[in-house]
């Protein structure tokens, strides 16, 4: 393919510079409906050129766009799918634990709990940190 791709690129330079080297310089006129450009003949073939090269980077910039579009869904799909995945091993460790740890079947969370004793903890010793930060 890189080979067919090099020996096209090739062939449509050697057919730009025989036009141009030796192309009609005819008068001609470009009828664009509302109003007409008067050009040679090689500057129709000039504006075509430019025509498909504008053709084609937009191609190749929607195939890009399009391109990295399906790689950002995949990359989301993919992290998803970890954190499910995480989700239901953490979910699923969490009654083993418990029982590990002898809690009982009503299973009270030891991450709340340890939040809930800390803020009954005294409240004023937490305070007077802040108040001297102020100062």
């Amino acid at each position: 393919m890189t080979a067919l791709g090099l020996f096209l690129v090739l062939l449509a330079v050697l057919v730009l510079l025989a036009l141009v080297l030796g192309g009609d310089r005819a008068p001609a006129v470009l009828d664009l409906g509302l109003f007409d450009v008067d050009t040679t003949t090689m500057g129709i073939f000039l504006i075509g050129a430019a025509t498909v090269l504008v053709f084609a980077a937009g191609l190749e910039l929607l195939r890009s766009g399009l391109r990295r579009g399906h790689e950002r869904r995949k990359e989301l799909k993919h992290a998803r799918a970890v954190v499910a995945k995480q989700d239901q091993r953490r979910d699923s460790e969490q009654p083993a634990r418990a029982e590990r740890q002898g809690e009982t079947a009503t299973g009270s969370d030891p991450v709340v709990e340890r939040r809930t004793a800390h803020e009954h903890q005294d409240p004023g010793a937490d305070e007077g940190d802040d108040s001297r930060r102020r100062t």
